[in-house]
């Protein structure tokens, strides 16, 4: 994401400063996300950037390969499509509440995923 951030503000010709004083956050904040200092961005940080910027917050979050919305060219895992389809039935406030969930799991060291090849059972 970190990357999308940086090469859609330069795409728009706009300044970290000019895309910090948009956010309501300090310079150095918006170079944290460009360089993934700050990776568990706030749903609300997201849905800005994306409003900012003029793309789907699914191409911010790297979920799309074009900033036109293509569909998802990733492999996914038949659990992460589950994941999509329960997020995708929620409404504007659950679907916040499930990235607010799962960005306290990603805070919690016993969660957190070591490696590729971690595939600790559920």
């Amino acid at each position: 994401m970190s990357t999308r951030i940086k090469e859609l503000r330069q795409e728009k010709q706009m300044t970290l400063l000019e895309v910090a004083k948009r956010l309501g956050v300090s310079e150095s904040t918006v170079q944290r996300y460009e360089s993934g200092a700050i990776s568990n961005l706030k749903y609300e940080t997201i849905i800005s950037l994306s409003s900012l910027f003029g793309v789907d917050p699914c191409y911010l979050m790297g979920w799309d390969v074009s900033a036109s919305g293509s569909s998802i060219s990733i492999e996914v895992s038949s659990e992460e499509r589950r994941l999509v389809e329960m997020y995708r039935s929620l409404n504007i406030v659950g679907r916040r509440k499930a990235l607010e969930s799962v960005e306290d799991l990603t805070q919690i060291e016993k969660y957190i995923k070591i490696s590729d090849g971690d595939r600790s059972a559920v």
